[in-house]
């Protein structure tokens, strides 16, 4: 009883904390320009393949904005600000954080245009395909979209998402690619449509205590809109 008389008067200092912190973080350049370093956190296929154009128009937007950017599969709590803005594809649970649901990115088979041109009219079981190593996610995706495989069904494994990405750019085999991301590499073909993979949702989640930090918030709001695009 008395651990849970003093568990909400500390939940409120933190959270006045917190406040506090972000107050003081508020700054603007000598112009008035909106100034002041923005952490974010994002997967890294995310981080490379897509962040970079977004962040670069919101260089051009706020100049005196600095980003500091954690290129991680790794979910970074927010609670504890290890980061201040997070590009999610899994809706967070914490009732303290503000999330938005900004779009749905489906999920689709290709493979190099020139692979697919030394085996014309191939299926995907005749294709050679890239795929995880030890994460058992792409196995089980492909058993639910109706494909019996064994991680021994994929030529090329690996568990890094940046390296397997890599791996169908340069011809290894067949992978699972972000459809949005697919569209924009040109190099790339699509394999199997008919096969239905799952839709990946994207939240962008930051906490609270930042609806009243308006450099925050004008990056939040960038993201969003580049994220839905």
């Amino acid at each position: 009883a008395a651990a849970q008389a003093l568990a909400e008067p500390a939940a409120r200092m933190l959270a006045a904390a917190q406040a506090c912190a972000v107050a003081a973080g508020e700054a603007r350049g000598a112009d008035g320009a909106l100034a002041g370093t923005v952490r974010l956190t994002a997967s890294q296929v995310v981080s490379c393949h897509v962040l970079p154009a977004i962040l670069a128009a919101l260089a051009q937007r706020h100049p005196a904005i600095e980003i500091e950017l954690v290129a991680s599969d790794r979910l970074d709590n927010l609670l504890e600000h290890e980061a201040d803005i997070a590009v999610r594809m899994v809706r967070p649970t914490q009732a303290a954080l503000i999330t938005r649901h900004i779009a749905d990115w489906p999920l689709g088979l290709y493979a190099h245009r020139e692979l697919l041109a030394r085996h014309p009219g191939a299926a995907l079981p005749a294709l050679r395909k890239v795929g995880f190593d030890q994460d058992t996610q792409m196995v089980d995706g492909y058993r639910r979209a109706g494909q019996a495989v064994t991680r021994h069904d994929f030529h090329f494994r690996c568990d890094d998402q940046v390296a397997g990405l890599a791996a169908v750019c340069a011809g290894l085999g067949a992978g699972v690619v972000l459809q949005p991301l697919a569209r924009r590499l040109p190099q790339l073909r699509p394999v199997a449509p008919d096969i239905v993979l799952p839709v990946l949702p994207v939240w962008l989640t930051a906490h609270r205590a930042l609806r009243s930090n308006q450099r925050l918030k004008a990056v939040f709001d960038h993201l969003a809109e580049g994220l839905r695009a």
